[in-house]
């Protein structure tokens, strides 16, 4: 592991970390890193593993993904990132470490299932245009009966960060847009469920909060002229009528009876809509 520490420090607390996967021995793009304080590594699937320090600031950061960028699209450079061998496992963490993020283990169905099953229900294509690849080996959706199983795409195993192991790194802005939104995401667990009782309760909302954020940022469409309207014969429908394609012209969500990303409860009850709606500050 790499224990040095760049950066002025951040209003939020929050640092960062990567472990940069690259095929290609090239000794220019070697002393690039170490001068970055990044430490060189063995790795069996692939040529190097950079190691990053840990950022307490993001521009540090984002000054080095230009220099990834450059450098893996470079004839110059035998360095390549964007290769199906490889990788860039992104750590989010506090700069005080002050949570063991091992402890996500009692209530990691509840935290991630719903993220987990909105990105698996996408397309193979839809998951490459995000993360840069789909599932594979090395990132697998979710066993939720293996919760520290080292492939899962999100992993607890490290003490104190989150491993997000399905990013691969294709260009400098789709990288930054995946670190922006894994941030938010970050954000919303300690927010709603580390700072909080770490209950169930507080899981399944913490839960539903990271789900809507990715939401938000991937798949959510920028709709003009959209009305919202009741159908009378049933009061528990709403009717979203849209106006332009290839969105369906209208979308019903029965309140009473839809089940949101399959959510359960501990007894295996599932949770309704019109229960969520109970959850305060659960964004719907």
């Amino acid at each position: 592991e790499n224990d040095i520490r760049v950066g002025k420090g951040n209003a939020d607390g929050i640092s960062i970390s990567v472990e940069l996967e690259s095929m290609g021995r090239s000794t220019s793009a070697r002393a690039y890193f170490v001068k970055n304080k990044f430490l060189p590594t063995y790795d069996s699937t692939v040529d190097i593993e950079y190691k990053s320090p840990i950022y307490t600031s993001e521009l540090p950061l984002a000054k080095i993904v230009g220099a990834i960028e450059y450098m893996n699209d470079s004839t110059n450079y035998q360095f390549s990132v964007n290769n199906e061998n490889c990788g860039i496992h992104t750590h989010y963490g506090f700069i005080d470490n002050h949570y063991d993020f091992r402890n996500l283990y009692t209530h990691y169905e509840f935290l991630f299932k719903p993220l987990n099953d909105m990105i698996k229900n996408m397309s193979a294509e839809k998951r490459e245009e995000i993360f840069g690849r789909d599932f594979e080996h090395y990132n697998r959706s979710l066993d939720f009966s293996y919760p520290d199983r080292h492939e899962n795409w999100i992993n607890i195993q490290h003490r104190y960060t989150l491993e997000i192991r399905m990013p691969r790194f294709v260009s400098a802005v789709q990288y930054m847009r995946f670190l922006k939104t894994f941030k938010k995401i970050f954000k919303a667990l300690n927010t709603f469920y580390i700072s909080r009782g770490r209950n169930e309760q507080a899981s399944i909302k913490a839960g539903l909060k990271m789900a809507k954020i990715f939401e938000s940022e991937y798949l959510t469409e920028r709709v003009e002229n959209t009305i919202a309207t009741v159908d009378n014969t049933n009061t528990e429908n709403i009717a979203i009528n849209v106006s332009s394609t290839p969105i369906p012209a209208t979308i019903n969500y029965d309140l009473t009876n839809s089940l949101p990303y399959g959510i359960i409860t501990s007894d295996r009850t599932p949770l309704t809509w019109a229960e969520m709606l109970e959850l305060d500050e659960v964004a719907i």
